[in-house]
């Protein structure tokens, strides 16, 4: 933006001067000189007040804000390429005996940027590498989640890997449809390889090894799900919870009746022990018991989501059967009500074992 050197006899000057924005200002006796920007120039001439343009000049103030500003744009952008690309810790999702061989390898992939390591190709490039190099391995490969770079590695027998003692023949079947994330395979070929998208009822895995040998599939096939979910929350639940307050006496019954019979609480949960008896003549007992109430639960829309989302949680980890598995985002897509509920409605995306077990017999029954 430029600066302009204007002169103005002092009576036009000081009739005006209440919106005039300047700088340096000196008196000449009959004429006063200032500076003003290109807007002042342009509400002068709207105004028809007259002046004299003694000198134009760039407000070298204005370039170095504008440097700086560009300046600051440049670093942002370097910085933000840094960071989608840098990594701060190497974490392994499994064990692995040769971890800082691996390191040491995926070093070769890393570059050192002021202090800031940075990958130097992407990701898929890397893990075929890692694939060619490490064939010792049933699978290898890195995700990169924020600044963590995560290596997961398949490398059969698995320390969390049940087996079962039961021989029969069978392959590992799809009961939802997903893309395959890890593959834990004991026993069997399986039929799909990393990041390729199986649906319901596919063969994961197969115990079909040649045409006369078949074995009984092994393993967890973990592959990226999605699932919606619509949840109907009543505004007002009343549950039954203990209060913690505990009663403990000892009964003594004759001939089948008890002898003392008070009890402190309303609602209880009871808890015995038998001490000593003599069939159907006497017994000593000790009993305890644990006062229950009911507790009312009022919902909120913000509770109530709070809520779901423990409960989706809750159930994930309930039939979480390998270390792989995880949330990986919930979404909340809608929350409506009507007078008595709440109702909610989510989208989840989950890496989870999608197979199970079928034997010969059922194919051949199907």
């Amino acid at each position: 933006m430029n600066k302009n050197r204007i002169r103005m006899r002092t009576s036009t000057f000081k009739i005006n001067s209440y919106f005039i924005r300047l700088s340096n200002l000196i008196y000449l006796n009959e004429y006063v000189e200032f500076s003003v920007s290109d807007n002042m120039i342009n509400k002068l001439n709207d105004k028809n007040i007259p002046y004299k343009l003694i000198r134009s000049y760039y407000n070298n103030n204005t370039l170095s804000r504008n440097m700086g500003f560009l300046i600051g744009i440049i670093l942002f952008c370097t910085i933000s390429i840094f960071n989608m690309n840098s990594i701060k810790e190497i974490r392994f999702s499994s064990k692995a005996e040769n971890q800082e061989e691996i390191i040491d390898y995926l070093d070769n992939y890393i570059l050192e940027v002021f202090g800031i390591s940075v990958l130097k190709t992407d990701i898929i490039s890397i893990n075929n590498s890692l694939r060619s190099e490490f064939i010792d391995y049933e699978w290898i490969n890195i995700e990169k989640n924020g600044r963590l770079l995560t290596v997961n590695i398949n490398d059969s027998p698995l320390d969390d890997l049940k087996i079962s003692d039961n021989d029969k023949p069978g392959s590992l079947i799809a009961f939802k449809n997903g893309i395959i994330k890890l593959l834990d395979v004991r026993k069997g070929k399986p039929q799909f390889e990393y990041n390729q998208h199986v649906k319901y009822g596919d063969i994961l895995v197969t115990g079909a090894l040649s045409e006369t040998e078949f074995v009984r599939s092994e393993g967890y096939v973990i592959a990226e799900t999605i699932e919606r979910n619509t949840f109907y929350i009543d505004k007002i639940t009343t549950v039954s919870k203990k209060t913690g307050r505990i009663s403990e006496k000892f009964e003594i019954e004759l001939f089948g009746k008890k002898v003392n019979t008070n009890i402190l609480f309303e609602d209880y949960e009871q808890q015995t022990k038998s001490l000593f008896s003599i069939p159907r003549i006497l017994a000593v007992k000790r009993v305890q018991y644990i006062e229950k109430d009911d507790i009312i639960n009022v919902y909120n829309k913000d509770n109530a989501v709070d809520f779901v989302l423990s409960e989706i949680y809750d159930e994930f980890l309930v039939n979480q059967v390998h270390s792989f598995e995880s949330i990986k985002e919930v979404i909340v897509l809608s929350v409506s009500e009507d007078d008595d509920t709440f109702i909610i409605t989510t989208l989840t995306r989950k890496y989870e074992n999608i197979a199970y077990f079928k034997g010969v017999v059922e194919f051949e029954s199907n």
